[in-house]
């Protein structure tokens, strides 16, 4: 019985240690809750000053009124742009993300491909993909086309460098192992170099996909009749209060 009791005091932690977890998981989320209960304490009191005190909605419209003119916009008129920037976002970024794995694949094992490709992609890369827009539209047009050539070239270059980094940062240990054992170029790299590549490789998605969002959405800034874009570039014109 003894025995038992040992192994349970072992296995279930004190009352007083549960209520100290406890306490440091609060102390370390507590930003998520209070955030977002200020943020509602900040809106509930501005809507009570306004209505109480009778501003004009020309002057300062009431929260509930701009969430209320926007869920009419947004079911009205931004859903449809949103889909057009959305394709233009996916398509692009799954070309530059395919582009550039597999570059980054052939850059790491051959030196004469990186020596020709590497100055434009440095190029891609420290240039602003807005900034060459224009030459775009110039070649391809205003339409979707020259968004999804964008997002490419935003993406692809960031995505590709990350991948060579990657893979050049496989442990030596492991290919000398793989050396070895007679494997082939292709079996390291599956089995080995892809693998210990992959934490970069996500690393550069992730930054390649934020990039794809900033390039579709400036270039919709620049030129078109579409998209979020061209929506908050018409909308910021307007003016318009809450009626």
């Amino acid at each position: 019985m003894s025995d038992n009791l040992s192994i349970n005091e072992m296995i279930t932690p004190p009352e007083e240690e549960q209520k100290k977890g406890k306490g440091e998981w609060l102390k370390e989320h507590y930003v998520w809750f209070l955030v977002p209960l200020l943020f509602i304490v900040v809106v509930a009191s501005l809507e009570a000053f306004l209505v109480l005190t009778k501003v004009p909605t020309y002057i300062f419209p009431q929260p509930s009124l701009i969430i209320q003119g926007f869920a009419q916009e947004f079911t009205r008129t931004i859903i449809p742009h949103l889909w057009i920037t959305l394709q233009e976002v996916l398509i692009g970024y799954l070309i530059g993300a395919t582009v550039g794995i597999v570059l980054g694949a052939i850059v790491d094992q051959s030196k004469l491909v990186e020596a020709i490709i590497t100055p434009y992609v440095l190029i891609l890369v420290t240039t602003p993909m807005v900034s060459l827009v224009p030459l775009l539209m110039l070649k391809f047009g205003f339409g979707l086309v020259t968004k999804i050539i964008a997002v490419a070239l935003a993406s692809g270059p960031v995505i590709m460098m990350n991948t060579v980094g990657g893979l050049r940062r496989t442990s030596q240990v492991r290919l000398e192992l793989m050396k070895t054992l007679h494997a082939s170029t292709w079996q390291t790299f599956i089995k080995v170099k892809f693998p210990s590549a992959l934490p970069s490789i996500s690393t550069g998605l992730i930054v390649g996909a934020i990039f794809s969002i900033i390039t579709a959405v400036g270039a919709e800034f620049v030129g078109g009749s579409t998209g979020l874009g061209n929506r908050i570039l018409y909308f910021s014109q307007l003016i318009q209060t809450p009626k």
